[in-house]
């Protein structure tokens, strides 16, 4: 019986590229039959080998017991409300935290104005050269490069 390579594959439980190996090494016969696509290879196996057994199909879960589904269900259920208060929780500490936010951004700007207020007239110009004196490499502040 001539059966094609995936055929032969099934019949003899192994792989394809097992087929191939013993047809390369000549422990299978073989031939190529044209087809319109081009052509295929054919295996030769003794009548004796059966047809593979028809597996049964792979559970659905479309045919799952009703029992199942229900206990799914009510676990899922369980989830989503437990869910529900994570959110409801996470909303209400988002919004204090933003309450917070808020308030330390109105302090900031009124120590700012404050500080302002209290520099004297060229301070500033002095701290920003300080600042940039700062900024420099330590070899170039250690002598006095500028």
């Amino acid at each position: 019986m001539w059966v094609p390579v995936r055929g032969a594959a099934d019949r003899l439980n192994v792989s394809e590229d097992t087929i191939r190996r013993r047809l390369k090494a000549s422990a299978l016969n073989s031939r190529r039959e044209s087809t319109p696509s081009g052509f295929r290879w054919l295996v030769e196996l003794p009548d004796a080998i059966p047809a593979p057994p028809m597996q049964a199909p792979a559970p659905d879960s479309n045919h799952a017991p009703a029992d199942a589904q229900a206990g799914e269900v009510t676990v899922l259920r369980e989830l989503v409300e437990v869910l529900k208060g994570n959110v409801t929780t996470l909303t209400a500490e988002l919004a204090a935290r933003s309450r917070d936010v808020d308030q330390l951004t109105i302090l900031l700007q009124r120590a700012q104005e404050r500080q302002a207020l209290t520099q004297p007239a060229g301070a500033g110009a002095q701290a920003g050269r300080r600042q940039r004196l700062q900024q420099r490499s330590w070899w170039r502040r250690l002598l006095g490069w500028a």
